[in-house]
């Protein structure tokens, strides 16, 4: 039992409704490699437990018993860099869905997404690093982006330049807002090749996931060598 703790993808809940609550933890700890380590229904709850466990992921509804949550994702990532701030709520507006992203959150899962949905979610923003959002939120998001001036410094286009062509041409692919699978499609290559390449590229240029890749480099050409 030790050794599969261990090994568990460490998650708080943070919902204000207890029934809700109740069914996501019997619901993920279920499964081998989760562990549901503490719950919350506040926003000040949620920050104390953040800062007391150190989960790997906060599932956050977006309305807590105090008061809307969205805007409290940068001080859960201030007391916790590392934690992952998955959105899981009945609110289906596109706006507060991408403030939660802007404000740090990687992904955006509804109440009614199956188990399976859940779980899969979970699974890739932990350990793939990838985002958990729509294609149309995705796309949305990279309009936004575009409309930001970047002002990209000396060390930004250096990393740009230690990108191998095959790097490149992931990253031009990514930068559209494609997923690992299409753009191993587009490619002919495999997807877990193609994260792997997505490992290396994010090291290189410094970022995390798609998400800080796309706000930093999206107005950028990757097709040219």
């Amino acid at each position: 039992m030790s050794s599969k703790k261990e090994k568990c993808i460490r998650i708080l809940i943070a919902e204000g409704d207890e029934i809700v609550r109740y069914g996501l933890k019997h619901l993920l700890n279920q499964q081998n490699d989760f562990e549901v380590i503490a719950e919350s229904s506040s926003c000040k709850e949620t920050l104390r437990l953040t800062s007391t466990f150190k989960p790997d992921i906060i599932f956050l509804d977006l309305t807590l018993c105090d008061g809307e949550s969205v805007n409290q994702i940068p001080q859960l990532k201030k007391v916790h860099d590392t934690v992952k701030v998955l959105i899981y709520s009945s609110c289906i507006n596109q706006k507060t869905h991408l403030l939660a992203l802007h404000n740090g959150a990687v992904g955006v899962l509804l109440k009614n997404n199956s188990a399976d949905m859940i779980y899969k979610a979970i699974r890739s923003i932990h350990i793939d690093n990838e985002l958990w959002i729509n294609q149309n939120l995705l796309i949305e998001l990279w309009k936004q982006n575009l409309q930001i001036p970047i002002s990209l410094d000396t060390h930004y286009l250096l990393a740009i330049n230690t990108l191998t062509p095959r790097e490149k041409q992931i990253a031009c692919l990514l930068s559209k807002g494609l997923k690992a699978r299409i753009i191993g499609e587009n490619l002919f290559i495999t997807e877990k090749t193609v994260r792997n390449q997505l490992t290396t590229i994010y090291s290189k240029l410094g970022v995390k996931n798609q998400l800080a890749f796309l706000i930093k480099f999206n107005a950028l050409d990757f097709s040219n060598d």
